[in-house]
């Protein structure tokens, strides 16, 4: 059991090592929980983020955004093409409303160099208008599970980025957001405690063989 125990710290001590060097960049919805009177709006930002720190640019998504359609209805607001050029630079770019269902693709002509050149550490890849209900409630916002057609962004060469993902949450009137961690944010967590314990276990370890 106890060397069971060191091989789990030095193991998350290592990927929690290698995570902190290798930073993957962060798909989200902004702001995060608001909070809006019944029949208020908000402005939800569709962000990719941390792309400098892996070399990495946008040259695609294909993305879907879940809600609760009895208390938000959704309109797509906008998607800039700036960080693609202009709209003759774009290959193939959609756009679905849907009842709890929002959905954008998009994909980029120009090569990865001019790309680059037009975008920074983070991107704004779209903006979704929510307007609420006339009762209180509220309803989470997120991207669908699928990581190939929901929640694809694709970089360099049209390689899919290996990112994580965050949502929202919108309160409606005397509503309150009862959110729930995405499986990303507890595997952080886990891997973070581990990293926190292992220097600990090994002490402990070193001193009963010595």
């Amino acid at each position: 059991m106890k060397k069971l125990l060191s091989a789990i710290a030095i193991a998350a001590s290592g990927l929690l090592a290698q995570g902190a060097a290798q930073a993957a960049p962060i798909l989200s919805l902004v702001p995060g929980a608001t909070t809006v009177a019944t029949g208020g709006s908000v402005n939800v930002d569709l962000v990719i983020s941390g792309l400098s720190s892996v070399n990495e640019i946008v040259s695609g998504f294909d993305l879907d955004v879940f809600f609760n359609p009895a208390v938000l209805t959704a309109s797509i607001l906008s998607t800039t093409f700036t960080p693609w050029g202009t709209g003759t630079n774009i290959l193939l770019s959609q756009q679905v409303v849907a009842p709890g269902h929002v959905a954008f693709t998009l994909a980029a002509l120009l090569d990865d160099a001019a790309l680059a050149a037009l975008q920074g550490d983070s991107v704004v890849l779209s903006t979704i208008n929510f307007t609420a209900g006339a009762v209180d409630g509220f309803s989470n916002i997120s991207f669908g599970a699928d990581v190939d057609f929901e929640r694809n962004v694709a970089g360099r060469t049209a390689v899919s980025l290996n990112q994580a993902t965050t949502g929202t949450c919108v309160a409606v009137g005397q509503g309150a957001c009862n959110t729930v961690p995405e499986p990303a944010s507890y595997a952080l967590a886990l891997l973070a405690l581990g990293g926190a314990f292992a220097p600990s276990l090994l002490r402990r370890r070193a001193k009963k063989t010595a």
